[in-house]
């Protein structure tokens, strides 16, 4: 998976920054942020992942319908489990905004 996470997660902060106001490129680094600190997804979350939610939260913004509907399926997964952003530790942060 290294193999390709590593330069697909690149070229998403690179498109990213090539421009800000791209939703498409938002989403995607909020998916890879969701790669990176999930795992392969079993059980409870370890940690609250604030990088995918800022991103798929600027996506929404820009006009993503898809990044809105990724948001709110984090937030139902947390609200299931019983974990709020307090009750758990940041996933870590490479995000600027």
């Amino acid at each position: 998976m290294e193999h390709y996470f590593l330069p697909a997660r690149a070229w998403a902060y690179a498109a990213k920054d090539a421009d800000p106001t791209n939703a498409d490129a938002w989403e995607l680094v909020g998916d890879m942020a969701r790669i990176a600190t999930e795992g392969k997804g079993v059980g409870t979350p370890a940690c609250w992942p604030s990088d995918s939610m800022n991103a798929y939260q600027q996506a929404s913004d820009l006009g993503s319908t898809a990044a809105s509907t990724k948001l709110k399926s984090v937030n139902q997964e947390f609200t299931r489990n019983n974990v709020t952003q307090d009750t758990l530790p940041d996933c870590g942060s490479e995000i600027v905004t």
